[in-house]
């Protein structure tokens, strides 16, 4: 809409000073991959304090890092569409099941707070944003959907990585993602296949 009265612009101008203010590892981006795509953190009173949490534990899993970012960078990140499903995923990541998951730059556009780089950390949340592992990128892979088979969907959970389980549930997803961002899905996308470990947890 055009109509935006003087105080309506004035409550938008200290939104944005806001955000641009705001620490750039509490702006990191929730990098919901698998079943879900990227989306903001909530920034309410309830967000503010698990954004604290976060960074305490980012602070006590440093000495756990053997090559933590010279820039203080990390993602912040939580995997699953709905809370159960979060919870599910999340446990299968702190269990060594699930060692990856699958994402595309058809996603990234070039945004380095969800673009997965090799040897990056992110912080895994709960389906309560709470943190529970720092999660590092070990190798990243570059293939289109058509020639993903289960020798990368091996990463993923036991129950997806049958490719007959997998490329419907990602189909599916990545149809979803991209039709938000005006793109199209085609068999011959780009994936990116990110596998990762986990380097500290919060029990």
């Amino acid at each position: 809409m055009r109509f935006i009265f003087p105080i309506a612009c004035v409550a938008l101008a200290a939104v944005l000073i806001g955000l641009l203010l705001e620490p750039k590892a509490y702006r990191a981006i929730r990098h919901i991959s698998g079943l879900s795509g990227p989306e903001e953190m909530g920034r309410d009173g309830s967000s503010m304090a698990s954004h604290h949490t976060i960074d305490l534990f980012w602070q006590a899993c440093l000495p756990s890092m053997d090559q933590p970012p010279a820039d203080g960078f990390y993602r912040v990140r939580s995997i699953g569409g709905t809370p159960e499903i979060t919870e599910a995923i999340t446990k299968l990541i702190l269990a060594g099941d699930k060692t990856g998951t699958f994402t595309s730059p058809w996603m990234f556009e070039g945004d380095r707070e969800i673009t997965p780089v090799v040897g990056g950390y992110s912080i895994l949340t709960d389906s309560n944003n709470a943190p529970a592992a720092v999660l590092k990128t070990t190798l990243l892979m570059t293939l289109p959907f058509n020639q993903i088979t289960e020798n990368e969907t091996a990463i993923d959970g036991p129950r997806v990585r049958p490719i007959d389980v997998w490329r419907p549930i990602h189909v599916a997803f990545f149809t979803n993602e991209l039709e938000a961002r005006g793109k199209t899905f085609d068999e011959g996308m780009p994936v990116t296949v990110e596998q990762f470990k986990v380097v500290c947890t919060s029990s």
